[in-house]
């Protein structure tokens, strides 16, 4: 399988030999929205005859257009006459050594530019907020006491990345190129700095000043230790986090945090799951979408416990500033005659409404201080809430969004001890790209316009 994919990546990059440069067909040139690379390392965890594995360091093109157009697809023979009976030996990769040493990380790595935590912080539009929370109330508001439920409440909503898809124009899908993979793991510096140099060669090609290229942590560190060491050569290179793998990262530091409270025993006594699954889903190896499902469970059974302790406090408070409207709103969620841009832009009018039960909401907490099992649920909320308005903003393609929930991770990543996103590769990629509209200017207006994130 390793001959088969890799004489099929030599037979690409035979096509043009200038520069060894290869832009699949699907690419448009000079594209509007600048294209993005994801790079990612290939690991198929199989025993090769030498004891070894396999790995390849593997890129993709992500092209995303104001437009929509028809996606003509790559152009295969359908001739058998010229096929080849056997696969062709590939050579092994010929790169420069590059030499990436222990200071040279430590340099681009280093946190003495960062003043304070502050600093890093984005303010973004609080749309995922104001969604959030009535999504929320909508879901429990027959149970509640302050907020009269419509006739249709029954019903229920769905999840919350379905009602957000709802309330959202669809969108086209990304136009994906797959580029020819490397047979050698992107850790070895001098693999991952060929593959940067064919990233900018290819983004060249295809009409763009700048390189955006993003990949998961490991990746993205010693890209970083790359680019800085040879800067000449990369000066237009901007690295990203991937989302996926932060949010992922997020999710098992959530859970790092809340396994030794008794979230495992929840699930198991109230019959989700077995106590072998929740282990799983809990410990270092967690299924993302698995775990995500049951954190999306038990955070929706906390909300309703904090919810009911909210409504008995309020009751001392005045309510009537937010109660009505919030009735309202949540009255249109559920009737079908409304349509889904009406039912956002009524959220969004809302918002001097929300903005005063969050303020009361904040005030309830800060009287949970004396009840430590309370303030630790609550943080639970947070969290959660916080990786469910990442992943909202990161599908909705929100730039700010983005690096707002990016920030707001980072107590938590340390807490748990994940210190390689939440002390290393996280605040620098933060400072970085608050830099960027001063820096690369053209990148920053591509990752607002949503080039950041290849869609389905």
């Amino acid at each position: 399988m390793q001959r088969q994919l890799t004489a099929q990546s030599e037979k690409v990059m035979q096509q043009v030999e200038t520069d060894g440069v290869y832009v699949p067909e699907t690419m448009m040139k000079n594209s509007e929205i600048p294209h993005v690379f994801a790079m990612d390392n290939l690991d198929w965890k199989m025993k090769t005859l030498d004891g070894g594995s396999f790995n390849a360091t593997t890129a993709i093109i992500i092209e995303n257009q104001k437009i929509v157009r028809v996606q003509e697809g790559a152009r295969f023979p359908t001739s058998t006459l010229e096929r080849k009976k056997t696969l062709s030996d590939v050579t092994d990769l010929r790169a420069p050594m590059c030499h990436v040493s222990a200071k040279d990380r430590q340099r681009s790595r280093s946190l003495e530019h960062i003043e304070t935590l502050e600093s890093l912080d984005t303010s973004s539009d609080g749309t995922a907020e104001d969604l959030l929370l009535m999504w929320r109330l909508a879901r429990m508001v027959t149970t509640s006491e302050l907020l009269d439920a419509p006739p249709d409440a029954e019903a229920g909503l769905p999840g919350f990345s379905a009602f957000c898809a709802d309330l959202h124009p669809h969108r086209p899908a990304s136009i994906i190129g797959y580029l020819p993979l490397i047979p050698a793991s992107p850790t070895d510096p001098a693999v991952l700095k060929e593959e940067i140099k064919r990233l900018v060669k290819t983004s060249h090609a295809l009409g763009d000043k700048y390189t955006i290229i993003t990949g998961d942590q490991a990746t993205y560190e010693l890209a970083v230790a790359i680019r800085d060491k040879h800067i000449d050569e990369f000066c237009n290179v901007v690295l990203l986090l991937g989302g996926f793998h932060q949010a992922h990262n997020y999710m098992k530091a959530v859970c790092k945090i809340i396994r030794e409270a008794g979230a495992e025993d929840i699930l198991v006594a109230a019959g989700l799951c077995q106590e072998g699954t929740a282990k799983k889903m809990f410990g270092e190896k967690a299924d993302y979408y698995q775990t995500m499902h049951a954190l999306r469970i038990l955070s929706g059974a906390m909300w309703r416990l904090y919810w009911q302790a909210f409504e008995a406090c309020a009751a001392d408070r005045e309510t009537q500033h937010w109660q009505s409207q919030v009735e309202n709103v949540v009255k249109m969620l559920f009737e079908k005659d409304t349509t889904a841009t009406e039912k956002l832009e009524i959220i969004q009018m809302s918002r001097p409404q929300l903005s005063i039960l969050q303020e009361q909401m904040l005030l309830f907490q800060e009287s949970l201080n004396e009840h430590p099992t309370a303030v630790f649920w609550s943080i639970f909320l947070e969290m959660s809430d916080i990786l469910h308005r990442f992943i909202y903003y990161q599908r909705e393609g929100n730039w700010a969004g983005h690096l707002c929930e990016s920030a707001r991770m980072l107590p938590y990543l340390t807490a748990a001890g994940h210190y390689k996103y939440g002390q290393q590769s996280l605040p620098l990629y933060l400072a970085e790209m608050k830099k960027l509209p001063d820096t690369a200017t053209e990148a920053h207006e591509a990752l607002m316009a949503g080039a950041f994130v290849g869609r389905r």
